[in-house]
């Protein structure tokens, strides 16, 4: 589940463009990380909820959040399909 997430961040994130810093910069991050990490995107919002990143930050992360939520819901139910 998480190596969906993780693809999705980096697509969301770099489908940004280059001109977002942020975005660009938070790609790497996650490159750099080589797999999804959720309490990065849990600090991510405590930033942009303390004023350090902008509300077009949020947008994004929101997007994030819901792919990470998707991406749960179709694993949750497939488990349970499976144990049907």
């Amino acid at each position: 589940m998480y190596e969906d997430v993780y693809r999705d961040a980096l697509n969301v994130l770099g489908e940004a463009g280059y001109g977002f810093r942020w975005a660009t910069e938070a790609r790497s991050l996650l490159e750099q990380r080589g797999e999804w990490d959720p309490m990065v995107l849990v600090d991510w919002f405590g930033q942009v909820e303390r004023g350090v990143l902008s509300n077009a930050t949020r947008s994004l992360l929101e997007e994030i959040q819901w792919r990470e939520i998707a991406s749960l819901t179709d694993w949750c139910a497939a488990r349970a399909l499976d144990q049907g």
